[in-house]
Formats: structure tokens, C-alpha cells, sequence
């Protein structure tokens, strides 16, 4: 199975098919296949006369992943849209926001659009799993943007709410800087 292609069907092949699955279709043919087939009827396969069925959100996810792994920032960050499209509120959805986002900020030069997202993520999800992480990606946003005063606004949220993450000390650190530039 190519690295590449988003799969939906189990990823153990299983032996002889009976009909050619979405994956095998999307490959390249050996010029040897087209004559194995024993059957007499010159109908094309049912999987030929129908498109493949879209990817699930969760195998979109792990595509993005991947291409994220192999440093294919712009890949990966269309694939992630693809799953927010995919699948709209879901935990797959929400995850690929987050990574989306902080492709945008991080990789793509893109700190309006990674804003945006995280926005989103924080007002659809304040509590989820990944709100610490949006919450410092609205400050680092607001940096990129030259926005002190919300970058500053942004860093004393997410110290109210996260006193004791990871980046709290960072995130003390930038708001002793701002203070000399933005006041109290």
C-alpha cells in the first residue's frame, strides 16, 4: 500500500478479493492484470462505474500526520482542511484544527489564518483536550501579528487558566517582556 494514499479499508490485505478494493483502484495497473480475469462479461467492475467513497476523518488524520512527519507542511495543512470538511465537530475535526493552526502560524507564514482557527477551536471546545495549547496559539498569533497589547491579553488568559502548564513559565517570561512596552 503507497504511504500517500488515505485508506479507509483495514490495512491487512486480505486474501483473494472477490471485487478490487478503493485502494487497488487508485494504483497503477501491471499491463499483465487487464487479462487475468476469467470472466466472460464486458461490464467494467462496479467499483469502476461508481467513485470511491471519501476517506474517513480518522484515516484523513492520520494521512496529515504523516505528511506533517515528512516535513510537507503545505500537504499536510490542506489535508487537516479536508478533515475539518470531513467531518465537522468531531474529535478528528477538532484535532486537525489545532495542527492545522499551528501549521499556518509555525510553517506556513500564515499567523491570520492559524488565529482564526484557534479561535474557533476555543469557542467550540473552551474545555477539550487541546484548549491549553490554542489558548498559548492565540498569544503566539498575536505575537506574529504585532498585536502586543492582545498578544499580552491573550498570555494573562491563559495564565488565569492554565497556572501550571508547561508553557506558563514562557508564557510569564513574554508578559515581563510586553510589560515594558505595553504597560500594566
Amino acid at each position: 500500500m503507497a504511504p500517500d494514499l488515505p485508506v479507509s479499508a483495514p490495512a491487512a490485505p486480505a486474501p483473494a478479493p472477490a471485487k478490487p478494493s478503493p485502494e487497488s483502484t487508485a494504483l497503477p495497473v501491471p499491463e499483465h492484470v487487464p487479462a487475468a480475469p476469467a470472466s466472460s462479461s464486458a461490464a467494467p467492475p462496479a467499483v469502476d462505474e461508481a467513485p470511491a467513497p471519501a476517506p474517513a476523518a480518522e484515516d484523513l488524520l492520520l494521512r496529515a500526520n504523516r505528511l506533517r512527519a515528512e516535513r510537507r507542511w503545505a500537504d499536510a495543512e490542506r489535508t487537516y482542511a479536508q478533515v475539518l470538511r470531513a467531518a465537522p465537530g468531531s474529535d478528528a475535526a477538532y484535532a486537525a484544527a489545532v495542527a492545522a493552526a499551528a501549521l499556518r502560524l509555525e510553517r506556513l507564514g500564515r499567523p491570520r489564518d492559524a488565529l482564526d482557527l484557534y479561535e474557533r477551536v476555543q469557542a467550540e471546545r473552551p474545555r477539550g483536550a487541546l484548549a491549553e495549547e490554542a489558548a498559548f496559539g492565540v498569544a503566539e498569533c498575536r505575537r506574529a501579528l504585532g498585536d502586543a497589547a492582545g498578544e499580552a491579553e491573550a498570555l494573562r488568559r491563559f495564565l488565569a487558566d492554565w497556572p501550571a502548564a508547561l508553557m506558563a513559565g514562557r508564557a510569564r517570561a513574554r508578559l515581563e517582556d510586553l510589560g515594558a512596552t505595553t504597560g500594566p
